[in-house]
């Protein structure tokens, strides 16, 4: 959290409308992940919960496989296997699908944040209300001001998944 305001200190002076934008995108960050959070956590507990189950389900197949092998149920066990087997994978993919649009969200955020920040260091910079090396200075910070909450996302989804999975 420090990162973001240090920044704005040092862009404040440099360029304020620039380092306001820039401050003002940053809180979005987490708004976005808090959004996604309700949608994820329903979805990883039942994913880790379907986790366990095919576990469960391939061990006793593999334990029973010799009477499976005697009454000649196997094929049909196989059968059923698969389509377990082919259920959690389309869960696997809804998770995957989750996570990916809110590192998605999160770069679009940040990305465009920055893009903000630093299209309104060049105006300034053709109005002459700030310096080149200060419009570089914001062309070169504007990526860093969002890299902590960046990290915190990341963070994020690494704990949704270790809390479904402790659960």
């Amino acid at each position: 959290m420090l990162a973001p305001v240090t920044l704005f200190l040092v862009l404040a002076p440099v360029s304020l409308k620039a380092a306001v934008i820039l401050m003002i995108c940053v809180p979005m960050i987490p708004v976005s992940i808090v959004a996604v959070q309700k949608f994820a956590k329903r979805l990883l507990g039942r994913y880790w919960g379907q986790y366990a189950a095919l576990g469960d389900s391939f061990l006793e197949n593999l334990q029973g496989l010799t009477t499976l092998k005697i009454y000649r149920a196997d094929e049909a066990r196989h059968q059923a296997m698969n389509c377990e087997a082919e259920h959690f994978r389309k869960v696997t993919m809804k998770v995957l699908t989750m996570q990916l649009n809110s590192i998605i969200v999160m770069d679009i955020i940040a990305y465009g944040g920055a893009a903000l920040g630093i299209g309104i260091a060049a105006r300034e910079l053709a109005a002459g209300r700030v310096s080149l090396a200060g419009a570089l200075c914001i062309l070169l910070l504007s990526a860093d001001f969002f890299l902590p909450m960046r990290a915190l996302g990341s963070y994020f989804h690494v704990a949704m998944n270790g809390m479904a999975a402790s659960d």
